[in-house]
């Protein structure tokens, strides 16, 4: 799922709210882009999204299925 967010960056408190509640489910605050999440579970940022994705493919995948979806 691809959510677009840019209407929650445009005014200081709508940014300061949605980086509040990306805090909450990311459990550490984190205020680079893309923020990536699989199953609800936060990957990272591209970089760490790719290497997950790499390792998933090669490890057989997080849950133990080699075609789980990303």
């Amino acid at each position: 799922m691809f959510v677009l967010c840019d209407d929650f960056l445009k005014g200081d408190e709508t940014k300061r709210i949605f980086l509040m509640e990306m805090k909450k489910h990311i459990g550490k605050e984190y205020r680079t882009f893309p923020m990536v999440f699989k199953n609800g579970i936060f990957i990272g940022g591209s970089e760490e999204a790719e290497v997950f994705f790499t390792r998933s493919q090669y490890f057989g995948g997080v849950n133990g299925g080699a075609n789980e979806d990303f």
